[in-house]
Parts: structure tokens; C-alpha cells; sequence
């Protein structure tokens, strides 16, 4: 599923989803060569990659659902700035809540370290979920 283009991919069609979750979200290597990003090039292109997921999460979302975010909250992805997307999107979702990885559904889900890749893998103390809603539907 091409995550910047949920309402055109093969998931179009099927009923809204309550949450529309992204994992750890980075680009893969090879689009970021193909793109000749180097140093904070590669952050905008991380925060471009979001914006587009958060843009495109609607088409599939209930009216009250929720986008769910998880990251690492460390260098470099906290520079990305999950938590002002929604000042980019275009309006349709407003940030609900930051919350610490622990304080989430997650440990139960998964409780080992998130692995963002082979050799770096994430304590659930350096993750953070951000959670979006429809503007004006906080109380989702």
C-alpha cells in the first residue's frame, strides 16, 4: 500500500477504518539516493513522505477515526516534527494527543524493541505515538 495515496491504492472502495496506523514511517534508501537527498534533505523528505500520509489518510478514515503515528523520539526523528504536520495538511486533521509508547496499546501488541531496521532497533522508552483526528473531533 503506497501510504501517500491510501485513497486511490487497493484499499479504496472498502468500508472507513476507525484507526489508519503508520509504524516508524522512513523513506527506503534507494528513494532517498534516487533523490540525491544528503543531511537535512533527507529530513524534509521524511516530513514530505507524513504530510502526504496525512493528506491521504482521510479518504480512508470514519468520520470518527483516528491516524496513529508511532516514531522514535530521538535524533534525527524528532526533527521531523510530527507533532505540527497537521499545519501542512491542509486542515482535515488536528494532533489529539502525543503519548509515550508505554502509555499506549502497543506494549501489549508488540513488547520487544521496535526495530526500524536490522541494526537499529528502538526501546519502547524512545518511542512516541501521535494521534490525529478530524478537525474539530478531538473527543474521537
Amino acid at each position: 500500500v503506497d501510504a501517500t495515496r491510501l485513497g486511490e491504492g487497493p484499499l479504496a472502495g472498502y468500508a472507513p477504518f476507525d484507526r489508519i496506523a503508520f509504524n516508524f514511517p522512513l523513506l527506503p534508501v534507494g528513494r532517498i539516493l534516487l533523490n540525491n537527498a544528503r543531511g537535512s534533505d533527507v529530513h524534509l523528505e521524511n516530513r514530505a513522505l507524513l504530510v502526504a500520509f496525512l493528506r491521504s489518510a482521510p479518504a480512508l478514515l470514519a468520520k470518527r477515526g483516528m491516524v496513529v503515528i508511532a516514531s522514535k523520539d530521538c535524533f534525527p526523528y524528532s526533527w521531523w516534527r510530527i507533532e505540527a504536520m497537521s499545519l501542512w495538511t491542509g486542515g482535515e486533521l488536528s494532533l489529539t494527543a502525543v503519548l509515550p509508547w508505554k502509555s499506549t496499546e502497543y506494549p501489549t501488541l508488540y513488547d520487544g524493541p521496535c526495530n526500524v531496521n536490522r541494526d537499529a532497533a528502538v526501546k519502547p522508552t524512545d518511542a512516541v505515538v501521535f494521534v490525529f483526528s478530524r478537525s474539530g473531533e478531538g473527543d474521537a
